[in-house]
């Protein structure tokens, strides 16, 4: 473990989602966030942020631990319209990089707080994706 480093995970990605006008989510949350960390952290002589950028998933990792039918009609778009809503975000390959991105930026995370004691990630945790469904 390090001593008085904590990595912050943060891809601009993150907030980089269209969204139609009037949508509830709050995308620019984390970018937000990670603004409000640069102004009052990162700027320090002596930060104790280190910032590390995730890659997105691969297929493979995602069908590791969900439906692969249903990884591939996420994917694709192929997924019927009622799967779609139920996942609150409209279907843009946008989105498929987002999500593959926030997901390897959770791993990430995992990664980092195993090496070094404790690890902030600036996205969601997706608490909401299941096997077989979003």
């Amino acid at each position: 473990m390090h001593n008085n480093v904590v990595p912050l995970i943060y891809h601009p990605i993150y907030s980089d989602l269209p969204l139609p006008e009037g949508h509830r989510y709050p995308i620019n949350k984390y970018r937000l966030l990670y603004e409000e960390v640069e102004r009052k952290y990162l700027r320090l002589a002596e930060s104790p942020f280190v910032i590390k950028t995730p890659s997105p998933l691969t297929v493979e990792q995602v069908q590791q631990v969900h439906c692969k039918d249903y990884v591939e009609g996420l994917l694709t778009g192929s997924l019927p319209a009622a799967k779609i809503r139920r996942i609150g975000f409209p279907w843009t390959e946008q989105l498929i990089q987002r999500t593959l991105t926030s997901a390897g930026g959770t791993c990430l995370a995992v990664q980092q707080a195993m090496e070094y004691g404790l690890a902030i990630h600036l996205s969601g945790g997706y608490h909401h994706a299941h096997y077989d469904f979003g």
